[in-house]
């Protein structure tokens, strides 16, 4: 039996201890007095808190020791010796650098871990770390019998890169497991956790090469190769045990059977060379149970507990029946169980539970199988039990305003989505979503004006009578665009050329008036008037201009000549007959085979306007001035440009 202590000033820590072949005595932690001496050594703190690292014989006597450190937070958390006597230390640093013998160690963030190796002398052979911008942590290190080097511990940045191997954090802090070979290669790594806190704190071998790792997770689930772990309560921690073969492969996983809603912790594993496992923490809830053994809280604040396990060699095959068709359950599932001790006992994470070995009624989802022997090795499993997705066939369709769409044996004419169910050759349904889209006629309206004697074309044709006309044109789906042309004739009337010989209109006297008609909405004569009548005083060419509507605009010309003795037939029109006269009513011209074939008879007031118009080739002609008020008129015959005129005086009847 022996003790020593070493200190100063200031805290100073020893974390973990280990043994060689030889019977020495290895010790790690950290120290942050300014000095701290074992025996004849003296170590001097560089910072904060700095590494340490001390061998003894196996009386106690310091054989040599070694410290490493810089400004910040430094610490050898956990040691190990190999069969030759070498020793290994992992850890944390904080420091920028951090310096083993002739090895300088750069950190990448905040916290980083290390790996060091040194030999039976203290002398470094090789060092290692990794990290990134959050905490990282070496809390645990072994060797197996081929002097593979593991270490576990936790790690919080988003990735933690060890030689070519890249970890990716899921969530907080995550457990990671890494194998070196004896000189610092890389060979695999591997890690587990979700969103909330995961640490890996012991690591351990046994004489195969295999590797047991324990640890807590907060997580709800934490999964391990094919093995879900689920814990006794979200967010509170549960301890893990996992076995990882050589290859890293995840032979096993387990939790403690019990715990309740305090914190349960382990601390350190071991193995034997039975094949046995031995796990030590401490707990706070009232009780802890592993297996069929129940621990119970002995008052106040954590107890600690030391488990022996057993291998569980509980080997568990499944088989599976997946969903059919969306939405059902008839998926099914077995799990098939081999070694251990019968009888199994089955329980599955089913709503209800289910505790038969085949299980049936599941929809798609995972299902995990804990099966449990009869000296209570428990296996667990996963069986994902898959579902179809559902069948939608997405079919829009348009249709024009007044058609109609089928679907469905039905009759569809408003926009709308509509369903359909087909059954599949697998017998599923399948959805047809139907969007139908109503395209309105579009109807645009084209209302045309035009002169009496024009015509306007619509859709090819030609039209010169007032009323509605259809055109339809086509959209690019199909349906109609109908123009609707409303039109209007507008009477082609200019006053002022009845009478007129051509373009020449013989008048009986000045100042004439002359009319361009009603209805319009502007005039324009080329006297300057903008009136519908103007006054003329002498022989000239005469231009009148109208507008109708703003958009038709009419222009004609004549040229006014005064009737003359020049113009004036004599002795041609003796036999010119107009009686009676006076009249009331009707007046009767007969012109006895003079001139030409043609004759243009105009009636005017004494104002000029010219009230009546006739053109002829009848040498009897009537003309009723019956509606015409009582007054003096002028009757001109007009051929060949030889004018004969006369007074016509209009009486009221008695």
């Amino acid at each position: 039996m022996l003790a020593k202590s070493s200190g100063g000033t200031s805290d100073d820590y020893g974390y973990s201890v280990c043994t060689d072949t030889n019977g020495n005595i290895l010790v790690s932690g950290s120290f942050k007095s300014s000095t701290i001496t074992f025996g004849s050594y003296t170590l001097i703190n560089a910072g904060n808190a700095d590494v340490f690292l001390v061998k003894y014989d196996n009386s106690g006597n310091d054989i040599w020791a070694k410290s490493a450190g810089g400004t910040s937070d430094d610490s050898g958390e956990s040691i190990f010796a190999d069969e030759n006597g070498n020793v290994f230390v992992s850890g944390y640093f904080k420091s920028s650098t951090i310096t083993f013998g002739s090895y300088t160690l750069t950190n990448a963030g905040n916290a980083d871990l290390f790996i060091i190796k040194y030999d039976n002398s203290g002398n470094v052979l090789w060092t290692k770390s990794a990290g990134g911008g959050y905490d990282d942590n070496g809390e645990s290190v072994c060797v197996d019998t081929n002097g593979n080097v593991f270490v576990s511990g936790y790690f919080k940045s988003s990735i933690i890169t060890f030689g070519s191997y890249s970890l990716t954090n899921a969530g907080n802090a995550d457990f990671f497991l890494v194998k070196y070979d004896n000189n610092g290669n890389v060979l695999w790594t591997k890690s587990a956790g979700g969103i909330s806190d995961d640490f890996g704190y012991c690591v351990c071998a046994d004489k195969n090469g295999n590797v047991f790792v324990t640890g807590c997770f907060n997580d709800p689930v934490i999964i391990f190769g094919s093995y879900t772990l689920i814990n006794s309560w979200s967010a509170i921690p549960d301890i893990f045990l996992v076995k990882y073969n050589s290859n890293g492969n995840v032979l096993w996983a387990k939790k403690q059977d019990g715990g309740g809603i305090s914190n349960d912790y382990s601390s350190s594993v071991c193995a034997d060379t039975n094949g046995n496992v031995f796990v030590t923490g401490f707990f706070y809830g009232l009780n802890i149970t592993f297996g069929s053994y129940t621990l119970t809280n002995a008052g106040g604040n954590s107890n600690i507990f030391v488990a022996k396990i057993r291998e569980c060699n509980i080997s568990v095959s499944t088989s599976q029946t997946n969903v059919i068709c969306s939405g059902e359950n008839n998926g099914s599932a077995t799990a098939n169980a081999s070694g251990g001790t019968p009888p199994y006992t089955y329980v599955w994470s089913t709503m209800p539970v289910q505790t038969t070995q085949t299980v049936i009624g599941l929809s798609g989802g995972n299902y995990i199988a804990s099966i449990t022997d009869s000296t209570g090795c428990v296996a667990t499993t996963i069986v994902n039990i898959t579902e179809p997705a559902e069948m939608v066939v997405n079919n829009p369709q348009t249709i024009c305003d007044g058609d109609f769409y089928l679907f469905n044996g039905n009759i569809y004419i408003t926009s709308g989505t509509y369903f359909d169910t087909l059954v599949s050759v697998s017998g599923c349904d399948s959805i047809i979503e139907t969007f139908l889209s109503v395209t309105p006629i579009y109807t645009i309206n084209n209302p045309q004006t035009i002169f009496y004697g024009d015509s306007l074309l619509v859709n090819g044709n030609y039209y010169s009578i007032a009323g509605i006309y259809y055109d339809t044109l086509f959209t690019l789906i199909g349906c109609d665009s109908i123009i609707i042309t409303e039109l209007t004739i507008v009477p082609y009337s200019l006053s002022a050329l009845n009478g007129a010989l051509g373009d020449t209109l013989f008048v009986p006297y000045y100042p004439f008036t002359l009319d361009a008609g009603s209805g319009f909405q502007d005039y324009l004569w080329s006297t300057g008037d903008h009136l519908q009548l103007t006054q003329v005083y002498n022989d000239d060419w005469y231009i009148v201009t109208v507008t109708y509507s703003s958009k038709l605009i009419l222009s004609d010309s004549l040229y006014v000549q005064l009737i003359t003795a020049s113009n004036l037939y004599n002795s041609a029109f003796n036999n010119i007959s107009i009686y009676p006269n006076p009249t009331t009513k009707d007046i009767y011209i007969k012109i006895f085979g003079l001139m030409e074939d043609v004759y243009i008879i105009t009636l005017y007031d004494m104002q000029g306007k010219t009230v009546n118009n006739v053109t002829t080739k009848k040498q009897e002609n009537l003309i009723d001035i019956s509606m015409y008020p009582q007054g003096i008129y002028w009757i001109c015959i007009l051929s060949n440009n030889i004018v004969w005129r006369d007074r016509i005086i209009k009486q009221v009847s008695e």
